[in-house]
Order: structure tokens, then C-alpha cells, then sequence
């Protein structure tokens, strides 16, 4: 038996110095690297798997790319002959008034019928058997089979899951197990359906009750909203308490034994199942692994710190504190202080947790810090609400919202003569935006952007009193993870709304500093929120010279960039092909060909909305017809592959 090229029975060897041609033990720098070898083991097989599994795709799109051709090719070829058949045969009528030309479609309409009826019926089952019996013949080797759709990435030499685990895992993060309330007993079902209809008639009232587009006010008092209760109280606990049909049962229960098996799993050999960054399936690993990462990522940045204890209350204290200081001293008005004031019995401590991004070298881990219960969130939204809508004024010019809006200005940019065939592209993201924003800094950024646009009072509310109420967010930044408390203390939780603004604002500056000072006035440039995207006509290494030198200005800004004439962006791939703008649709490296999975309980609207959506962006983004015939065609292969 041998691990990574070392035999096994090297490694039970003892050291005896007074036998020569005993093994030596191994020392411990090899250990140390053998213990890599074996961690970068699972890895190497994902890359070995995608490659497969990406020239896989590439050949099947090929050669469905080759049979549409071809029927293209007959289908012109048929008109083209149907043409030439109806010019021929205008002049033979019969004594009906029919031509022979009208009987033709006819007697053709009932053949295709007939071909239809005799593939689906006749066709299809014996190639059915076919494929079954070629699949059952390669099933002692299903193992090493590599399949084109979208499967979980195991991190793992060996994992206890069985194939049907894996193919409902290979499902994706957005799927829902269908009818999980039918096999909860009837008590919880009651109880779930008085909590919906409690919850739709909070909400009609909520909305009737206020005046609206000239609409006359309901109370909530009135009688008819207990005749409403009780027809939708019956009619929910008729959804609810229906019996399933047999196959739906069988398949409810079948799901809820594969969860409960794979959560028994993941709890017995330790593992960590987690959603993967900007792939869109899942991603399984040890959790020593797991926390080796985060711990290193902790100790890179330095952004965090370790508490003795729960920080909860003291945070909680803080914010109610600040909030009667404020109000106190007629700095905010009751209804702003309501609306910011944390709920004591509501709030809880914010948790960390990590993305694993599957796509970079040594998959590297994203944190993602949750701050919905915290108590700082009502601050933290109530200053978005002041503060987004302004600098989504002020610096809409340097704004790029999507691959839509790019592609529009990209436009402009040429309608005004600027574009020519040595245009380059220029596109580049800063690293950990959110972690290494200075807190400090950052709020007096917000001061001098409030006070350039003359915004000294905001519903009431002076620069003053925004900063005293943007310094606690990040500052009362606490959470936990594991079973340690921590605080954040440079940059921002990535799960805030304050946060981003606060991060958009800062790279307003910046950007101003560092970027358009040096670049021409008539270049396009724009930025979605870390990304920054412009256009140059100048030569490769002075705009290099200018990323160098940005990349300088700030010690926690740091970048990388893509200089060509053709570069992605977003979701859109622009090209200068000799001074012609061409796009399309950019699907990431990193990305699967992952969807809303076709079998999960969400409603059918949501399956219409994504084909609909992925269809408008094929459109939008595609420069020329060819473009969007091959993104068509990925968007059929994608909805093949999600079953």
C-alpha cells in the first residue's frame, strides 16, 4: 500500500542505528510535505475532472452546433424546392378549386404528423432500451465516468456518500425538497397554517389601510376581514392536510431519508458541506480543513480579534445609549429613533461563516459575516436609505449598474468618434475591499462627499450625527464563530448595507486620486462597486505605469488588472475587433453550467422568470447573430443538464 508514492511499510520502520540496511525514518520536512502531497491530492482530481468534463461539453456543444447546421441546410433546402413546386403547380386546379399545391402541404402536413407519432412511439422506446442496457453494461465502471452536468465538488481522498446522496447533493443550493410539510405530523401542519394566514392577513391590512394612489382607507376593524380568515383558513388547511398521491409520498419520503442521511454524515466524519463562491454548487471538505483556511485568512488580514466574552449586551447598551444621546440632544426625531432602536428580545449576535471559492488555487475561502438580527442592523439600514440614494446621484457618471449599462455608455463612448482600432480595454478588481476598508477613514470620506455635494442636513439629520451613527456599525462589528467571540476591526461585514455604500463611497475617492486624474476626460470609465472597467488610447505600458502607480497610492488598495482589446467584464465579454465593438454573453471559468434545478418545489413562475432572463441577457449582450445563436445553445445544454 502506498500514499503519494511512499510505500507503507517505510513509514512503520523504527531508526535502528546498529542495523545499516534498516529504512531509516522519514524526516520531518518530508513528512511535512507529504502531508501537502496528500491535502493537494482531492484537488488535483477536480482539476483533472474539470478538464474531462470541460472537453466533454466543448465536443457535445460542437456537434450539436454541426446538426443544427445541417438541418439548417435541409430546412433551406425545403423552401427552397416547396418555392419551386408551388410556381410549377399554380396552374393545375382541380374541378374543387383545390390545387395540387394546397393538396401537397396537406398530404405533407399529414406526414409529418405521422413521422412525429411514429418517433415517439415506435423510436424512442427502442432506443430507450438501448441506452439503458449500454448504461447498465458501464455501470461496474461508473465510478470513473465523468458526466457533463454540474456535481458537487468533493474535497475529500474518500467520503462515505452513496451515488443517490451525491446526485441529490449535485442538485444545487437552491434546491427545495418538495412537500416537506406533508410529512410533518397534523398538529405542526395546523400550526404552520394558522402562521401563513396569520401572516397574509397582517399584510392586507397593512396595505388597505393605507391610502395609496387615491384609494380610500379600510380599517382593520371591519367585519369582512374575519369572513376573509375563515374562507382562507379553510381553504389552506385543505392544501395542507390534503393527502399526496402515492408516487408524490414515495418521493417525499425518499428525499427526507437522503437529507437526514447526509446530515448524519457530515456530523459523524466531520465534514463541512457549504454553497461555493460564484460556482453555484456546493462544496464538501473536512472541517479541520475548514478551519486551517479560516484561521489562515485570519492571521493574513489581521482584521479581527478575539473576545473573552459574549459582547451581546454590551453592544446592545451602546446603541440604546448612543440613540437616547442622540434624541436627547434633538439630533434625530422620535419616529428615526423607533425605527433605528434594536428590539432586545429580536436581536442576536452576528455569525461568520466562509464561501469556499472552488475556482482559485488552493480554494481559498470568502467570509461572509450575518448580520440580519445584529443590533446595529436598523442603524446600518436607516443610513443606506439616507446615504445610497445620494451617491447613486452624485456618482452615477462613474457608476456602471450592469452588463446592460456597459454596453450602452460603450456606445456613447463611440457615437462620439473616441473608439477607434487601437482602443484598449482596461479592467481591474481590488482585493478584500470589504476587510481592509479603514473604518475611521472611511467616515470621514463620507463627511467630505456629503459636504462637496452641499448634503449638510439629510431628513434632518447633520454630518455630524450620520458619523456618530456610522462609527458604531463598524466598530460594534461582533460575532461569533465556532465557539469563539470575535470583532472586526478594520474593514466592514460584507453582509451589511452600510458597508457597501460606506465601501462605494471611499472608492469615490479614491478612483478621483488615483485613476481619473490621469485619465483622459473624453475615456469612458466606470466602476460596480470593486470592479472598475475604462477605456484608453494609450499605449499598454503607460497604462500600466498608471495601475502601478494605483496601486501604490493606497497601502490597503491593492489590485490586479487585464489589459487587451478584449476583455470581460461582469457578465459581458467586449471585444475591439480593428475598431468594431463586439460583445456576448461571459460566463466565468469558475461557473457551472448550474440553473434552478427543473425538480425543485419552487413555484412555475420562477422556472418561466429564469429561461425568460437568461434569453433577454442572450440579446442584450450579443453583438451579432452568431453571438446569440451559441449562447441559445448553451442556455438549451444548461436546461438539459438541470434536471
Amino acid at each position: 500500500m502506498e500514499i503519494v508514492g511512499i510505500p507503507w511499510k517505510s513509514r512503520q520502520s523504527h531508526r535502528n542505528p546498529g542495523n545499516p540496511m534498516e529504512i531509516p525514518a522519514i524526516p520531518w520536512k518530508s513528512r511535512q510535505s507529504r502531508k501537502s502531497e496528500i491535502r493537494r491530492f482531492p484537488l488535483v482530481k477536480q482539476q483533472q475532472y474539470k478538464i474531462i468534463q470541460e472537453a466533454k461539453r466543448t465536443w457535445l456543444n460542437i456537434n450539436v452546433d454541426a446538426h443544427e447546421k445541417k438541418y439548417q441546410e435541409y430546412e433551406h433546402q425545403y423552401q427552397q424546392d416547396l418555392k419551386q413546386f408551388e410556381f410549377i403547380s399554380s396552374t393545375h386546379i382541380d374541378t374543387n378549386d383545390t390545387t395540387l399545391f394546397n393538396c401537397f402541404l396537406l398530404y405533407i402536413g399529414h406526414r409529418i404528423h405521422r413521422l412525429k407519432q411514429e418517433i415517439y412511439y415506435e423510436k424512442l422506446p427502442v432506443y430507450r432500451r438501448k441506452f439503458v442496457r449500454l448504461r447498465r453494461r458501464l455501470k461496474p465502471t461508473k465510478k470513473n465516468l465523468v458526466t457533463i452536468a454540474p456535481i458537487i465538488i468533493l474535497d475529500l481522498i474518500r467520503h462515505p456518500f452513496t451515488v443517490a446522496e451525491l446526485a441529490y447533493l449535485s442538485r444545487g443550493p437552491t434546491y427545495i425538497r418538495p412537500n416537506q410539510s406533508a410529512l410533518r405530523p397534523s398538529g405542526q401542519r395546523e400550526k404552520q397554517v394558522d402562521k401563513k394566514m396569520n401572516d397574509i392577513i397582517n399584510k392586507v391590512k397593512n396595505y388597505m389601510a393605507n391610502v395609496y394612489d387615491g384609494r380610500s382607507k379600510i380599517p382593520t376593524t371591519v367585519p369582512m376581514y374575519k369572513f376573509y380568515s375563515e374562507r382562507l383558513h379553510t381553504y389552506l388547511l385543505c392544501r395542507y392536510m390534503i393527502p399526496l398521491p402515492l408516487m408524490d409520498q414515495l418521493r417525499a419520503r425518499r428525499e427526507l431519508k437522503l437529507d437526514k442521511s447526509i446530515r448524519r454524515k457530515l456530523k459523524n466524519y466531520k465534514l463541512v458541506l457549504r454553497e461555493t463562491d460564484k460556482s453555484g454548487v456546493l462544496h464538501i471538505g473536512h472541517a479541520r480543513d475548514y478551519e486551517r483556511k479560516a484561521m489562515e485568512y485570519r492571521e493574513k488580514t489581521g482584521a479581527y480579534e478575539e473576545l473573552t466574552s459574549n459582547p451581546l449586551d454590551e453592544i446592545f447598551y451602546q446603541v440604546i445609549q448612543l440613540l437616547n444621546k442622540l434624541r436627547s440632544a434633538n439630533k434625530i426625531s422620535v419616529p428615526q429613533k423607533l425605527k433605528m432602536m434594536p428590539i432586545r428580545n429580536k436581536i442576536q449576535l452576528a455569525y461568520m461563516y466562509f464561501l469556499h471559492k472552488s475556482h482559485k488555487k488552493g480554494t481559498p475561502l470568502r467570509p461572509i459575516i450575518n448580520t440580519i438580527h445584529a443590533a446595529t442592523t436598523q442603524i446600518s439600514k436607516h443610513l443606506d436609505e439616507l446615504i445610497r440614494p445620494l451617491f447613486d446621484r452624485y456618482a452615477r457618471h462613474t457608476t456602471i449598474v450592469d452588463g446592460v449599462d456597459l454596453l450602452s455608455r460603450l456606445h456613447k463612448y463611440i457615437q462620439n468618434g473616441y473608439f477607434n482600432s487601437s482602443t484598449l480595454f482596461v479592467a481591474f478588481d481590488i482585493t478584500n475591499l470589504y476587510t481592509i476598508l479603514p473604518q475611521e477613514e472611511s467616515l470621514v470620506i463620507l463627511a467630505e462627499f456629503l459636504h462637496v455635494h452641499h448634503c449638510d442636513i439629510i431628513q434632518g439629520i447633520s454630518i455630524d450625527t450620520i458619523l456618530d451613527l456610522g462609527r458604531i456599525v463598524p466598530q460594534a462589528n461582533a460575532f461569533v464563530y465556532g465557539k469563539k467571540f470575535c470583532r472586526q476591526i478594520i474593514g466592514g461585514a460584507m453582509g451589511s448595507v452600510f458597508t457597501l455604500t460606506l465601501a462605494n463611497i471611499f472608492m469615490w475617492k479614491w478612483e478621483r486620486q488615483a485613476i481619473l486624474s490621469k485619465l483622459p476626460a473624453h475615456e469612458f470609465y466606470g466602476r460596480y462597486i470593486d470592479d472598475i472597467f475604462f477605456t484608453c488610447n494609450e499605449s499598454e505600458t503607460k497604462v500600466k505605469k498608471w495601475l502601478e502607480s494605483a496601486n501604490q497610492f493606497h497601502p490597503n488598495i491593492k489590485l490586479t488588472y487585464t489589459i487587451a482589446k478584449s476583455v470581460p467584464f461582469l457578465d459581458v465579454l467586449v471585444c475591439n475587433q480593428n475598431g468594431i465593438l463586439f460583445s456576448s454573453v461571459y460566463h466565468k471559468p469558475a461557473a457551472e453550467l448550474s440553473l434552478l434545478s427543473f425538480l425543485s418545489d419552487h413555484p412555475r413562475h420562477v422556472f418561466r422568470n429564469v429561461i425568460q432572463t437568461a434569453l433577454m441577457r442572450a440579446i442584450r449582450y450579443s453583438s451579432t447573430f452568431e453571438a446569440l445563436n451559441i449562447e441559445r445553445r448553451s442556455i438549451r445544454l444548461t436546461l438539459l443538464l438541470n434536471e
